[in-house]
């Protein structure tokens, strides 16, 4: 599964900011899979098929943590996936 966000960059081109990723699995409790990510795409290879993952991204600065921003979900691998 790839989670992908627009990039936004200061004048002088260096990130704005950096990234976590949650997943939520059942309407379970969010869990960090991903955090401090320079990138606006993260892939998340330890997923199953028939299991259904809700995810959200997190940014963050030197002010502190925002969001989460739009919630994406639920996904399901296909059936006939394969682990990496």
């Amino acid at each position: 599964m790839t989670v992908q966000r627009i990039d936004e960059r200061t004048a002088n081109g260096k990130p704005r900011f950096r990234y976590q990723v949650q997943r939520s699995t059942f309407g379970g409790p969010w869990r960090i899979i991903a955090d401090d990510l320079p990138d606006t795409a993260f892939t998340d290879d330890d997923v199953e098929p028939g299991v259904e993952y809700d995810y959200r991204v997190r940014a963050k600065n030197s002010h502190g943590i925002f969001g989460p921003f739009a919630t994406v979900g639920p996904i399901s691998p296909r059936h006939g996936y394969t682990r990496k």
